[in-house]
């Protein structure tokens, strides 16, 4: 994958929304204090950059909490399937991902919480016909 910044407008100014690294991922540096979202119970991310970051093939999404240390990540997969889109004034269309799906390690590296299982919808039926057949 190609290292880039992307870039997303707030209230008429242009400023870097995150940037990509070479395994993938969408890097985002946000405080808590600013940025955590108590309505959506997670942290957000401009919607114009993640479908240009989905079309590269991006695979997941990172944010390195300034405040605390901490490393919020998930895959765009998951992302994507159990995000919501919200727009709030003077800020583009965002998408938001509720605390639970995301994987976050504190700032030792410790694991606070794992993210939810995810099984991909193509997945799904063949799991849940096994499942079937152990009763």
């Amino acid at each position: 994958m190609k290292i880039r910044e992307y870039t997303e407008e707030i209230n008429g100014v242009v400023r870097i929304a995150g940037h990509s690294t070479v395994n993938g991922s969408l890097v985002k540096h946000a405080r808590a204090s600013v940025h955590y979202m108590e309505v959506a119970e997670g942290y957000g991310v401009s919607s114009k950059v993640l479908h240009e970051f989905e079309d590269e093939g991006g695979k997941q999404i990172v944010i390195y909490e300034t405040e605390s240390g901490e490393r919020w990540s998930v895959p765009l997969e998951v992302f994507m399937a159990h995000g919501w889109e919200h727009k709030f004034k003077g800020y583009e269309l965002q998408r938001f991902l509720k605390e639970g799906w995301w994987k976050v390690q504190n700032a030792d590296g410790s694991t606070k919480h794992e993210g939810r299982i995810y099984i991909p919808k193509e997945v799904a039926p063949v799991v849940e016909d096994k499942q079937l057949k152990l009763f």
